[in-house]
C-alpha cells in the first residue's frame, strides 16, 4: 500500500467510530472514540447507571480521575438525597476510605442499593478483606442478579479462598443470570474445561462482536490440534480487535502448522523457550539449534531465536534472524516489523523503510510502527512524506502521548509554533500526561502564551492532582520572568 492509500485507511478508522456505541468501540479497541461516545451517552441519559459507570471508568483509564470525581461531586451536590449520585461518586473516588464512605452514604439512603453493595465488595477486596468482599458481592447479586461485575467479583474471591467448586457454581449461576456478559462465559469456560467450547459458542451467539470469545475458541482449537479452526477463529477475533496478542500469535502458529513449517509439538517447545527467555535468556538460546535444524522454514522459530539473541546481547545475530524470518514469511507482520525496527536501529533506513511501511500499513492500530516509519522517512530525507504521515497518525491516535509530542515537534520544526501550541493544549485536556506537559512547557513561551499555558496546567492539576503537571506549571511561570 502506498502512503496516500495508508492515509485513507487510517482516516477510515476514525470515521468508522461515529455510529458505534461506547461498549462496541471498546471491544474494537478504540478507547478514544469510546470515551467521546460514552460522554455523549452519559450526558443524554443522566439516570442510566450503566452509561454513567462506563463514562467514569473510561475517564479513569486516561488519567482523568479528577474530572470524573468533580462531575460526580456536582451530581451529589445537586441531588444529595439520591443514592445513585453517592454511588457514582464512590465509583469515581480513587481513595478507598473515601469511596467506602460514599458507598455507605448511598446505602443509608437506600439499604437495598445493589450497586453500592457491589462497590463495597470492590473496596473490601482491594483492602484484602476477602470474607467481607464475598458477603458484599453476594448481597449485590441477591438484590440484582443482572450485575455481572458483582458476579465476577464473587467468583474471583471464591477462587482466591480456594473454594473452586463454589466458584464454578457461582459462574454457572452468573452466566445463567447474565448470558450477554462475555466475561462470565470466559470465566465459566476456564473453570469447567469440558464445557468450554459449548459455553463459548453459546456466548458468541449472544454477543457476536466480543473478540475475546473468538480468541478463546481459537486457543482451544489449537490445543486440540485443529489448526484450520484455530486460524479461522483467530481471524474472527482480529477482525474485531486487531490488537489482541494471543489471537495474533495463534493465527501465525496455525498458518505455519497448516503449511507444514511447524507442528504442534514444536510450537509447544518454542512457547516454552519464549517463556524461559524471561528468566534465563542464555538457557533459552541454547534450546534453539535443534529447533531451527528441525524446522528451517519456520519464521516463528527464527523470530524466537532473534528475541533470545537480543536478550543475550547478540544484536547482529538477532538482526540476521529477523531479516531471514521476514524473508521466509512476508505475511508474518511481526517478523516484518521486528526486522524493520532492528534495521532502523542500526542505521539501515533504506532497507528498513519498505518493511516498516508494510508492517505499519497492516497494523494501523500500532502507533509505534507508524512512528518508526516516520523516522525512516526522515532519515531518508523524505520530510514531506514523513510530515503527511505524522499528521494523519496524530489525528487517529489522539490519546497516544508519544505520537502527539512527535507531531507537535514536527510542527515546530516547520515553523508552525502557534499550531503546535494549540494542538498540545487540546491534547492535554484529553490526556493529562507529563510527557505532553513537558512538550507544552517547551512550546508555550515560543508561542507567547506562558501565562495562559500555566493557567491551563493549573486547571488540569485541579482535576487530576498530578504533581508533575504542577511542576510544569511552575516552570512555565518561571520562564516568563
Amino acid at each position: 500500500m502506498t502512503l496516500p492509500l495508508l492515509l485513507i485507511a487510517l482516516s477510515g478508522l476514525a470515521r468508522g467510530a461515529e455510529t458505534a456505541d461506547a461498549e462496541t468501540l471498546l471491544r474494537h479497541g478504540q478507547i478514544g472514540e469510546a470515551i467521546r461516545t460514552a460522554e455523549a451517552a452519559a450526558r443524554a441519559a443522566p439516570s442510566d447507571l450503566d452509561a454513567q459507570e462506563l463514562y467514569i471508568d473510561l475517564l479513569q483509564v486516561v488519567g482523568q480521575t479528577g474530572r470524573a470525581v468533580a462531575e460526580a461531586q456536582r451530581r451529589v451536590e445537586a441531588s444529595p438525597r439520591d443514592p445513585d449520585a453517592h454511588y457514582l461518586l464512590a465509583r469515581a473516588l480513587p481513595d478507598l476510605e473515601q469511596a467506602r464512605a460514599s458507598y455507605e452514604a448511598a446505602l443509608r439512603l437506600d439499604p437495598n442499593h445493589a450497586r453500592s453493595y457491589m462497590g463495597m465488595g470492590a473496596v473490601h477486596e482491594a483492602a484484602g478483606r476477602r470474607e467481607d468482599a464475598l458477603a458484599a458481592y453476594g448481597r449485590a447479586v441477591a438484590l440484582d442478579p443482572k450485575l455481572a461485575e458483582a458476579w465476577l467479583g464473587r467468583i474471583r474471591i471464591l477462587g482466591q479462598l480456594g473454594r473452586q467448586s463454589d466458584a464454578l457454581t457461582a459462574a454457572r449461576e452468573g452466566w445463567r443470570a447474565v448470558p450477554t456478559e462475555p466475561g462470565l462465559a470466559l470465566t465459566l469456560a476456564q473453570l469447567d474445561p469440558p464445557s468450554a467450547v459449548a459455553v463459548l459458542e453459546e456466548a458468541v451467539a449472544h454477543v457476536p462482536d466480543d473478540p475475546r470469545l473468538y480468541e478463546a475458541l481459537a486457543s482451544l482449537a489449537l490445543a486440540r490440534g485443529d489448526a484450520t479452526a484455530a486460524e479461522a477463529r483467530a481471524g474472527q477475533a482480529l477482525a474485531i480487535d486487531p490488537m489482541l496478542p494471543d489471537a495474533t500469535r495463534i493465527r501465525l502458529v496455525s498458518a505455519e502448522i497448516r503449511g507444514a513449517r511447524l507442528d504442534l509439538a514444536a510450537w509447544n517447545r518454542l512457547a516454552a523457550l519464549r517463556a524461559l527467555e524471561r528468566t534465563d535468556p542464555a538457557a533459552a538460546l541454547a534450546g534453539y539449534p535443534s529447533l531451527v535444524a528441525s524446522w528451517p522454514r519456520s519464521a516463528l522459530v527464527l523470530l524466537g531465536r532473534s528475541s533470545a539473541r537480543r536478550a543475550t546481547g547478540s544484536m547482529q545475530g538477532a538482526l540476521d534472524d529477523a531479516v531471514e524470518a521476514s524473508r521466509l514469511d512476508p505475511r508474518n507482520t511481526e517478523a516484518v516489523a521486528v526486522a524493520g525496527l532492528l534495521l532502523l536501529d542500526v542505521g539501515r533506513a533504506a532497507e528498513a523503510e519498505p518493511l516498516l511501511a508494510k508492517a505499519a500499513t497492516e497494523r494501523t492500530w500500532d502507533a509505534s510502527l507508524a512512528l518508526a516509519w516516520v523516522r525512516a522517512l526522515q532519515n531518508l530525507g523524505r520530510a514531506e512524506e514523513a510530515s503527511d504521515l505524522l499528521a494523519t497518525v496524530a489525528g487517529v491516535h489522539r490519546l497516544d502521548p508519544a505520537v502527539q509530542v512527535a507531531y507537535a515537534e514536527d510542527l515546530v520544526r516547520a515553523g508552525r509554533i502557534d499550531e503546535a501550541y494549540r494542538w498540545l493544549k487540546q491534547t492535554l485536556l484529553l490526556v493529562p500526561d507529563p510527557q505532553l506537559a513537558a512538550a507544552f512547557v517547551r512550546v508555550a513561551p515560543a508561542a507567547g502564551h506562558p501565562e495562559e499555558a500555566a493557567a491551563l496546567l493549573d486547571q488540569i492539576v485541579a482535576q487530576t492532582g498530578n504533581p508533575e503537571l504542577a511542576e510544569a506549571a511552575r516552570r512555565l511561570r518561571a520562564s516568563g520572568h
